[in-house]
């Protein structure tokens, strides 16, 4: 049976979703890297600063974990891949945090897909779009 790239789509999709809907706020036993203050107060009222996934590539059935920093002006922070819209949890002033496990069923897929992170104001107002590679 041939398969073709536009038949691989939806399960590179559902993929991607799992991945990154299993994303919870669990507790994580490493310090989180700090931005300085003067960043902070420097940066316009509402941005994202970086965006951390780890590890890099991304191994099924390992865990994963994302640590975005931002200014304090950011309320929510949203992840786009393709279709699907996932939120990462925040855990402090600037700091949004989610960890959990790469499906087993990833390991069908490889390269790098492009994951659309959009931090909103506390009005819900989208202010700024980052683009980070996941590879997988």
């Amino acid at each position: 049976m041939r398969t073709s790239v536009r038949g691989l789509t939806v399960p590179v999709v559902a993929c991607l979703a799992m991945v990154l809907l299993g994303v919870s706020a669990a507790p994580d036993p490493s310090p989180l890297p700090s931005v300085s203050p003067a960043v902070l107060e420097s940066a316009p009222p509402a941005v994202i600063l970086d965006i951390t996934v780890v590890p890099q590539p991304i191994q099924p059935g390992k865990p994963v974990s994302i640590t975005i920093h931002t200014t304090a002006g950011v309320a929510e922070i949203e992840g786009h891949v393709f279709a699907h819209t996932f939120t990462i949890p925040k855990t402090g002033d600037g700091v949004f945090y989610g960890a959990g496990n790469v499906p087993w069923w990833a390991r069908f897929f490889h390269g790098t897909v492009n994951v659309t992170f959009v931090a909103s104001d506390a009005g819900g107002t989208p202010l700024q779009e980052m683009v980070e590679p996941i590879h997988m």
